[in-house]
């Protein structure tokens, strides 16, 4: 009989020692460890007659596409990166210097569920868009 009193307080043992873990062990609310992120990248191309035009019209491009962003209410809409480069040519002899410019500005936006439907509202108002969502297991959680 003291051999299984003894088996038995082991066994007790044992659980007790697994709960604490047992309880640490569960899903995210949506049953998932998959994290989401959207990133929006927009290209700008024209010209200008002036360099201070071109560098305006760029920046009145950015401007435009935050204000669309805002209208859309997402839980997080922030520039994640833009550049932009200007050229002087001359369009023959004794012409006048005429300024071209590109550029590209880069958004991040959460919830990444509403990136493809933003996207398309920029190619109906008339920008060049594209949209890369990256889904990743960070090794939060684990399912068992």
């Amino acid at each position: 009989m003291r051999h299984c009193t003894g088996v038995a307080a082991v066994v007790v043992a044992c659980l007790a020692f697994t709960a604490p873990a047992m309880a640490q062990t569960r899903l995210p609310p949506n049953g998932t460890c998959q994290n989401e992120t959207a990133q929006i990248s927009v290209n700008f191309t024209g010209i200008e007659k002036d360099v201070t035009a071109a560098k305006a019209t760029v920046d009145e491009k950015i401007a435009e596409v935050k204000a669309l962003a805002a209208d859309q209410h997402f839980t997080k809409f922030d520039v994640q990166s833009f550049n932009y480069n200007i050229n002087a040519y001359n369009r023959g002899t004794g012409g006048d210097a005429q300024f071209q410019y590109t550029g590209n500005a880069s958004f991040v936006i959460l919830p990444s569920d509403k990136a493809v439907d933003f996207m398309a509202l920029l190619v109906k108002k008339g920008y060049r868009a594209s949209v890369n969502v990256n889904s990743y297991n960070n090794g939060n959680c684990s399912q068992s």
